[in-house]
């Protein structure tokens, strides 16, 4: 995952790709292994390439050129990497156009061989894989694969995995999507003699593959069975019926052979118990002319004296319908069908990113590589065009260019991360860690220590197409725009982009890169048609440098939220909320003295002190006077404008009061919150309350703003003071005891509950297929719904209603579902 937050870097310095948001999946990767004697294992890694698309060879990293396939294997005691990895494929060695050097890469499929040495009975190898694959006129950014091998002595071949959260090898498996049915038989040929038999049915255009394949390309059919004293095998291998195709496989570039239709398999035992159990599994893979599903393993058992067949695969793969039922079955009416959530947060999220995002743009078009240009452009246009007319017309398109480049970008990310990814960067330590990072260096990019500039070589071929005329000339005019003035406006894009991103919305970064580019279009476009306009302009100057320094402070604060989302999530306790406001009051301080020149940046220019601009003193006094607003929040006093923003109040050294006490003395939890929903069912029942469950987060800004700004008011209080609140967190990073740990389904991915927080988080999608917060239920003692579920609510009047509402059902003995 983290390789993401690096592209999200990368996408800011290549603008170019911006066109290209499709989403290009053309490698595919399989892992597999094999015991080759004297405690040796071969660990083997294919890739399988689209036409017209290449990885690269291993070796080392050359300036501006391709990123090299490499692999990183986690230390461990238990084994030990023997030699160098091999490399084979159909190898191209020569000069790469797009990279304007001599390389070495791959073509249809790549083979990697690993081999690791270990006396131990049974190990595991982990470790991740990065590869670059381009074709002759792009490149998708580097991608780091997850791996782990279960390596057991004596098993001679089995298929390495990919590790949890990492993208699926290949083509993804749905229900829609099953090619390949299985059934089993045991045959009574007398004297204790049975024959195994399996039968596969297999859809038209899809193949299963033989056992005699060398496994360097497709994943071969293969079994394996459980020791039984009882069982003696008659024959030494699995015999295979069925019509075979021997030859060149397109998936793979190589010769395979492989089934269509039906495949047969048969093995004779001799039983000297006629009760006696086989047990084992069978690996198999499946693929088509284009694509191939990942290898799946089908466990089987037969019994003479029983009916045999296929096991039940939930004990095999994890998935624990019993443990998923057991937390399901706490909410009565779990998974209705019915339930929709009332609120409407979306369309109120996604004005606000719009809005930031033009704020954000406006404060670009105030910087010093952005500003110049508004006039010198706008002259261009007008000079150079036959008419008036013209050159609005060229004005215009060179505005819609700036758009849709920005608005690209934006596309670009949302379809790179996705909502279900951009929902876990809220709440993750390690991404919101990075994002602070981020910021500290856009802010001290801002200060002036260093700039983030992209390479010349870019902007140079940006502004030779610009030369082209027409439509084209003029879109690159746009574009180099967008490149030359990248030190000014990367960082404001980069924090823009970070934000609507960790908001978890899906089409966040488009909104708010199309507010950004909006604002930052809407000039050249004005000022062309009615040049007059322009000379109400302010001039350039040391104001505009000012401009950057007063966007470094605010970067600092914005970074200091990621970093109090990391502390609170992974429950550090290094930065409480006191910490918090300290830390802004200094910066807003310093902000403000900046203003007031009584500090002063390396290349900003001396201003006395009776000379400040209006500008500055207004800015200036707001600063200080900002600053004086948060220090009643140090001693609980009400800071509403910034709520959501500094952690909680109960997340304190001094915790505050909220007044809003909904629970029995002595409870777990904190500021009245029941952290467990067992519980908050237990004291419900004996308290003779309803129960609303509240889903949130410590990362949860919105959260933070209900029970802040919602919550304290008097007409909700009192309504929450009649009901018992279990608050689910669902970022809670306390580990689950190991037995009840479990896998289940989330769409198509495959999820674990390991913590307290994934038990939550099960419950809320599981429940209500909902993934965001804060998301409200109220419910009976008997876990009955008592209206419908509400997300995030800042309309005080109406939550209070959707309070009251689920009081006066539970006092009539009423439910949404069972009146």
């Amino acid at each position: 995952m983290m390789k993401r937050i690096l592209t999200l870097i990368a996408a800011l310095f290549l603008l170019n790709t911006i066109a290209h948001a499709e989403i290009l999946e053309p490698v595919s990767w399989t892992f597999s292994q094999k015991e080759v004697g004297d405690g040796e294992y071969e660990l083997r890694f294919i890739a399988k390439i689209d036409k017209g698309w290449y990885v690269y060879a291993q070796g080392e990293q050359i300036d501006m050129g391709p990123v090299p396939t490499s692999f990183m294997f986690a230390e461990s005691p238990d084994y030990e990497i023997v030699g160098d990895i091999e490399e084979k494929g159909k190898a191209i060695e020569g000069y790469d156009k797009f990279f304007d050097m001599e390389v070495k890469k791959f073509k249809r499929n790549a083979r990697f061989f690993a081999k690791v040495k270990s006396d131990k009975p049974a190990f595991t190898v982990k470790g991740s894989l990065e590869f670059m694959t381009c074709n002759d006129s792009e490149c998708l950014p580097p991608e780091e694969v997850p791996f782990k091998f279960n390596i057991i002595k004596g098993t001679k071949k089995s298929e390495g995995i990919a590790t949890e959260g990492s993208e699926p090898l290949m083509a993804g498996k749905s229900d829609l999507l099953d090619p390949v049915k299985w059934d089993f038989d045991l045959k009574d040929l007398g004297d204790n003699v049975h024959e195994m038999i399996w039968y596969a049915d297999i859809q038209d255009g899809w193949y299963v593959y033989s056992q005699d394949n060398s496994g360097e390309g497709p994943v071969p059919t293969s079994f394996t069975f459980k020791e039984n004293e009882a069982v003696r095998f008659l024959e030494e291998g699995v015999r295979e019926e069925g019509k075979i195709k021997d030859g060149i496989d397109p998936n793979f570039d190589m010769r395979v052979k492989k089934y269509a239709n039906k495949i047969i398999f048969k093995r004779k035992v001799k039983l000297s118990d006629p009760n006696a159990e086989i047990e084992g599994e069978l690996r198999f893979m499946t693929c088509d002319d284009k694509r191939c599903l990942p290898p799946e393993d089908v466990p089987f058992k037969f019994s003479a004296s029983g009916k045999s067949g296929i096991v039940d695969l939930g004990a095999i793969t994890g998935i624990d319908e019993e443990r998923q039922n057991s937390i399901k079955s706490l909410v009565k009416d779990c998974d209705v069908g019915v339930v929709d959530d009332e609120s409407n947060t979306e369309g109120k999220s996604y004005f606000t990113i719009f809005f930031l995002g033009f704020i954000g743009g406006f404060a670009a078009l105030l910087t010093p590589c952005v500003f110049p240009m508004i006039p010198m452009t706008v002259s261009f246009f007008t000079k150079q065009s036959k008419n008036q007319s013209e050159g609005i017309k060229n004005a215009l398109i060179y505005a819609l260019s700036i758009i849709v480049i920005y608005v690209g970008l934006g596309y670009l990310v949302t379809v790179l991360f996705g909502a279900e990814t951009m929902s876990e960067l809220s709440t993750g330590v390690w991404f919101n860690l990075a994002f602070f990072v981020i910021f500290v260096v856009f802010a001290f990019s801002f200060f002036g220590f260093f700039e983030i500039t992209l390479p010349s070589w870019i902007v140079n071929k940006s502004d030779q197409a610009s030369d082209k005329g027409g439509l084209i000339g003029i879109f690159f005019m746009a574009f180099t725009l967008a490149l030359v003035s990248f030190s000014c406006t990367g960082p404001i894009i980069g924090t823009l982009l970070v934000e609507a991103v960790s908001q978890g919305s899906n089409l966040g970064p488009v909104i708010g890169m199309t507010g950004f580019a909006i604002a930052l279009a809407l000039p050249f476009a004005v000022f062309a048609a009615f040049p007059g306009w322009m000379n109400s302009m302010p001039k350039s100057g040391g104001w505009l440098g000012t401009v950057k320094v007063v966007l470094g402070f605010i970067e600092l604060i914005f970074a200091l939220k990621f970093l109090s989302n990391a502390d609170m999530v992974a429950q550090w306790g290094l930065l409480k909320r006191e910490t918090f406001l300290v830390i802004w009051i200094i910066l807003f301080v310093l902000m403000g003295a900046y203003l007031f020149t009584w500090f002063r940046f390396k290349y900003d220019t001396k201003i006395p002190f009776g000379k400040l601009g209006i500008g500055r003193w207004l800015t200036g006094g707001l600063s200080f006077l900002f600053a004086l607003y948060l220090i009643p929040g140090l001693f609980c006093g009400n800071i509403g404008l910034v709520s959501g923003f500094p952690p909680p109040t109960f997340y304190a050294y001094s915790p505050c009061d909220s007044g809003v006490g909904y629970h029995a003395e002595g409870d777990d939890g904190h500021e009245g919150h029941i952290m467990d929903l067992e519980k908050a069912m237990a004291v419900a029942k004996k308290e003779g309350k309803p129960l609303m469950i509240d889903f949130t987060g410590w990362a949860c800004v919105n959260c933070r703003k209900m029970e802040e700004n919602v919550w304290t008011q008097s007409n909700v209080s009192e309504h929450l003071n009649e009901y018992v609140i279990a608050s689910l967190y669902v970022d809670e990073k306390v580990k689950l005891p190991e037995e009840e740990h479990f896998k289940y389904m989330q769409g198509s991915k495959q999820k674990s509950v390991k913590t307290v927080g994934n038990k939550w988080s099960f419950l809320e999608f599981g429940c209500y297929k909902k993934l965001s917060q804060p998301y409200y239920v109220l419910l009976n003692e008997n876990g009955e719904l008592l209206g419908k579920p509400r997300g995030y609510t800042p309309d005080v009047d109406t939550y209070a209603d959707f309070l009251e509402e689920g009081l006066a059902m539970y006092k009539d003995g009423k439910s949404l579902l069972h009146n």
